[in-house]
């Protein structure tokens, strides 16, 4: 028990010196108050995506894994960065749903996630900068 107490103590500072890294990397490239104001209002959008791309039967099992996992992260009010921090508290949903959404999207193409988008056309337009997909002409989701 003796021997635990230190790889303890260190692994609860390693996680809390990497927590206040992360917080300080969002804190040092958040974006403008516009763009932060316009990626927050997106997150019941992405959520909406999320959750239609996972009962899409055409999405495969792994993608719908990390995506129900995504949902629930989202759902959640335990948050990497808490909402409540001004600037970036709700800025981890975005980033963690832009990355998880990368992923997905690689797997399940570009066609299939703008098909399940029921956001605005400026909020697909940003979720396809958000993915690192070039703008389309083509206008989709609903």
């Amino acid at each position: 028990m003796a021997d635990l107490l230190p790889t303890l103590a260190a692994t609860i500072v390693a996680l809390v010196v990497a927590w206040l890294l992360f917080a300080a990397v969002l804190w040092l490239h958040r974006p403008s108050r516009d763009r932060a104001a316009t990626l927050v209002r997106m997150i019941p959008d992405l959520a909406r995506l999320v959750y239609r791309l996972a009962r899409d039967g055409a999405t495969p099992l792994r993608y719908r894994v990390a995506l129900v996992c995504l949902g629930l992260y989202l759902a959640s009010p335990i948050d990497l960065i808490p909402d409540f921090v001004p600037g970036i508290g709700s800025l981890d949903d975005v980033i963690l749903a832009a990355a998880a959404l990368r992923w997905v999207g690689r797997g399940v193409g570009r066609e299939r996630i703008e098909l399940h988008w029921t956001g605005t056309p400026e909020g697909l337009a940003v979720l396809r900068q958000l993915l690192g997909w070039p703008a389309s002409t083509a206008s989709h989701g609903s």
